[in-house]
């Protein structure tokens, strides 16, 4: 099922339901996706897209994480208790492992990335196109083959991960090296998707080629982001270390050569690894992240790189600034510049959130305490929109 023609005889058909809180990007968005569906409805936040869900009846739902009033990862668990098999696809710009791996863990068909790439579109929508088929028309190896194999490495999927997890007994235990090509989309940019691919094609090839004398099992979880994964009923700690350094060598040794290029292709890793019946992989993309953080090439997963309590203060600004915003909480103040007469000579306009909330101080709360998540979140310029204007305001009333 290669040709998109055959992939959107598939996904037309579907009902779909599209949450997405920013107005731009969802009509934007919707403009494209109107091209493999004909019947969308859209949601504003998670709650207006829960309450729809149980009044319809969607075959997919596409949906963003941060949200007003119910995130992404409520909606899903809401719709999973109720529903186990309804397809769901993540669009989102929070390129977190923490945040896929928890999507990972809910089942969902797919986690696209914002700004959308096409070729990454097409595939999830050829893994929609699988599993209608295999529920709908026949169980076949063909879609055992496409769901639970990962077509461009040959490599097990992470559907396949999700399998293996399952059948993990309570004296077993999981032992998950996450691994994550550096700036790799420095790649793709440079080269184009096709090259980005190939060099994805042959770095799987390298790692089955390293793990011949062991008895890892090799899984592309997503984009550039690989695992060795075995379960073990005692754990040796620097076993994993000596793979690992034995690993980052392996590589190095082994720059990529591609015909088209005329300089060879050396990769830089970052690794993270975890021992944990539960969550493996968040908390595998935890130490990654925190590894990363530090400067470390690897790092293993411990009570100090939990990052929960820094994920759910997150959700918590995303939400407070979206409705400071709706109920025009967000101001200018200003503080007089002086000469050194003391003489006025113009003003610096400051913004505050008014607000009883985290760090508030008589009732204000400091941009020191939500203005560099707001960049993350895409909130940064809804701000910086209502400082601007009301400066103007001022100037305007004051001459």
């Amino acid at each position: 099922m290669k040709n998109i023609k055959d992939i959107i005889k598939h996904t037309k058909t579907l009902k779909v339901l599209y949450v997405e809180d920013e107005e731009f990007i969802r009509k934007t968005s919707l403009e494209l996706f109107k091209n493999y569906f004909e019947n969308i409805s859209t949601a504003n936040n998670g709650l207006e897209a829960l309450e729809m869900y149980k009044d319809t009846s969607y075959d997919l739902i596409i949906t963003d994480l941060l949200m007003p009033k119910m995130d992404g990862i409520e909606l899903i668990e809401a719709i999973r208790t109720d529903n186990k098999t309804i397809s769901i696809v993540v669009f989102s710009a929070l390129n977190d492992p923490s945040y896929m791996s928890t999507c990972v863990n809910l089942n969902v068909d797919g986690y696209l990335l914002k700004p959308l790439i096409m070729e990454n579109m097409v595939q999830v929508l050829q893994k929609l196109a699988y599993k209608l088929a295999y529920t709908s028309e026949t169980n076949t190896p063909t879609f055992e083959e496409n769901f639970f194999i990962d077509k461009l490495t040959n490599l097990q999927s992470h559907s396949s991960f999700l399998q293996v997890m399952q059948t993990t007994t309570d004296k077993e235990i999981p032992a998950m090296i996450l691994i994550n090509i550096d700036e790799f989309h420095i790649y793709n940019e440079i080269y184009g998707l096709s090259i980005g691919n190939e060099i994805l094609s042959i770095f799987a090839q390298q790692l089955q080629e390293f793990n011949k004398d062991k008895e890892y099992t090799l899984f592309r979880m997503a984009g550039d982001e690989f695992t060795l994964f075995e379960k073990a009923f005692v754990i040796d700690p620097e076993k994993y270390t000596e793979d690992i350094e034995s690993l980052l060598d392996f590589i190095a040794d082994r720059p990529i050569s591609i015909p088209t290029i005329k300089e060879k292709i050396s990769l830089s890793l970052t690794l993270g690894i975890a021992f944990h019946q539960d969550n493996i992989y968040s908390r595998a993309g935890m130490a990654l992240h925190e590894a990363r953080k530090r400067g470390r090439v690897y790092l293993g997963f411990t009570a100090d790189v939990d990052r929960r309590d820094e994920l759910k203060r997150n959700l918590y600004w995303r939400e407070e600034i979206n409705k400071a915003l709706v109920e025009k909480r967000v101001h200018t103040y200003y503080q007089p510049i002086v000469d050194k007469d003391t003489n006025i000579i113009k003003y610096e306009a400051l913004m505050r959130m008014k607000g009883e909330g985290r760090g508030s101080v008589n009732g204000l709360i400091s941009p020191k305490d939500f203005i560099d998540f707001s960049k993350i979140s895409k909130q940064y310029i809804g701000l910086t929109k209502v400082v601007i204007e009301e400066a103007f305001e001022t100037m305007i009333e004051h001459n």
